[in-house]
């Protein structure tokens, strides 16, 4: 397929004003890893190449969809080599918010007002037998803060390692499918 045939990649107001897909702001500096384009841009970038082609092939006789068979494994492989990416970027994920929140680095915006089996004043001079007077309920806030944040990033943590092994599941499921679209040709019919 001709360069000029290809669907047309440029994107969206939605999508430029989300920063997908405008300029990635470099991080870090010379001979910092990475490219020096931040993580989150790349996630946009990945997020918006699937999202490009889900359109270039939406409909089975669309012109810039699978022309051959041939099409669909080179397709299915590049998915599995997503998918089999994943892990790695996923654990990378949580070990930094992990490190982050272990060294106090990391807040959460309902820490006062989340209401969840949160302890009273009340509950807290009981607990300790002292008199409810003398508890500060801003010390109660700020125990009951650290625990909605600590049970935040302990469920996130939980969800990325789901997430992890859903990818994992999903690059092994692929490649049952390459297996097969690698064999697949096209016919005169």
């Amino acid at each position: 397929m001709k360069t000029a045939d290809r669907p047309d990649p440029s994107p969206d107001r939605r999508t430029v004003a989300s920063g997908a897909l405008s300029d990635p702001q470099p991080v870090g500096g010379p001979g910092s890893a990475g490219s020096g384009v931040a993580p989150q841009a790349h996630a946009w970038r990945a997020a918006d190449a699937v999202r490009f082609l889900n359109r270039a092939t939406l409909g089975v006789t669309s012109p810039t969809g699978y022309r051959y068979p041939s099409d669909t494994d080179a397709v299915v492989g590049a998915l599995q080599t997503l998918a089999d990416r994943l892990p790695q970027a996923l654990t990378q994920v949580g070990a930094w918010l992990q490190a982050q929140h272990r060294r106090g680095r990391v807040g959460h915006d309902r820490r006062a007002t989340h209401p969840r089996n949160d302890p009273t004043p009340a509950d807290e001079a009981h607990a300790a037998d002292v008199d409810p007077g003398d508890v500060d309920p801003g010390d109660v806030a700020d125990r009951r803060g650290g625990a909605v944040l600590a049970e935040s990033v302990r469920t996130v943590l939980a969800d990325l390692d789901a997430a992890t092994d859903a990818a994992r599941d999903l690059a092994r499921a692929l490649g049952r499918a390459r297996a097969v679209t690698s064999h697949l040709t096209g016919t005169d019919g």
